[in-house]
């Protein structure tokens, strides 16, 4: 199922190629090893992806919010301000309907 996801987020038919792409993990998850997530961002970093790598030290699986919420936060809505910004790129147009499920309605409010 992981491969499966994995695939589907470096499709380019689901994002931009060129997109940021941002991982927020943590090096003590007992679910999915820090390892492949570091292995996911450089794969999408050899397809041109822009790539933000955000390793907690501390933590089990989603739990970043609980353990940092200043610091989450900050990651997240540098993710969202940067992504508004590059989808707003005439290129990117052709990916703005499907853009994680966001409409055009939605989009304009970004």
């Amino acid at each position: 199922m992981a491969q499966v996801v994995h695939a589907r987020l470096l499709s380019p038919t689901v994002l931009p190629p060129d997109i940021l792409k941002t991982f927020i993990y943590s090096k003590m998850d007992t679910i999915i090893p820090y390892k492949a997530v570091e292995n996911q961002a450089e794969e999408a970093r050899k397809r041109g992806a822009l790539v933000d790598l955000n390793p907690f030290e501390q933590g089990d699986h989603l739990k970043h919010l609980k353990l940092d919420p200043q610091r989450y936060w900050h990651i997240v809505q540098r993710t969202w301000q940067t992504t508004a910004r590059e989808l707003r790129r005439p290129e990117a147009l052709l990916y703005r309907p499907r853009y994680l499920g966001v409409g055009e309605q939605e989009m304009a409010r970004l």
